[in-house]
């Protein structure tokens, strides 16, 4: 259960962090290097990422990308909730490959009311309780990546 006591909730949102293939060149080095920063000096009670954690589109081995930022949030006593973006999924890895690959956030927090809709996109509830209290609710919303049709674009 994700809970606070104190008066105020924080949240981070990274979005866009557009990681790419490893071994990482000097600007993805860089970013790491900012999140792990943020994380170390925060009292941040959730994290949420909203998507385009990397570029897939002609990486090989994204899955290693991914793992990548997971041990870096793993370092931390931070909730993390996850949605992706259209460049999550261009080539070679699924979104339930990358919803497989969350599970190896320590500290993945718990999907409320969980729907996978026939695109493949997730959305999903994050119940906030302020001391044992439902008090707000988060609605996570993966907006997709291309549409299915002849439209150019993004989903």
């Amino acid at each position: 259960m994700l809970s606070y006591t104190k008066e105020s909730f924080e949240i981070i949102q990274l979005t866009d962090i557009h990681l790419g293939q490893m071994p990482f060149n000097d600007e993805d080095l860089l970013t790491l290097e900012k999140i792990d920063q943020l994380l170390a000096s925060t009292a941040a009670d959730l994290l949420c990422i909203t998507g385009d954690l990397m570029w897939t589109h002609g990486v090989k081995n994204p899955e290693k990308t991914y793992h990548a930022l997971i041990n870096i949030l793993n370092k931390y006593d931070i909730p993390v909730v996850v949605t992706y973006g259209n460049h999550d999924s261009e080539e070679s890895v699924t979104r339930t490959d990358l919803r497989e690959i969350e599970k190896n956030i320590n500290h993945l927090v718990e999907k409320k009311h969980a729907f996978i809709d026939s695109y493949n996109k997730e959305s999903y509830a994050v119940e906030i309780y302020h001391h044992d209290q439902l008090s707000n609710v988060l609605y996570i919303f993966d907006s997709g990546d291309y549409p299915t049709n002849s439209l150019d674009g993004y989903d």
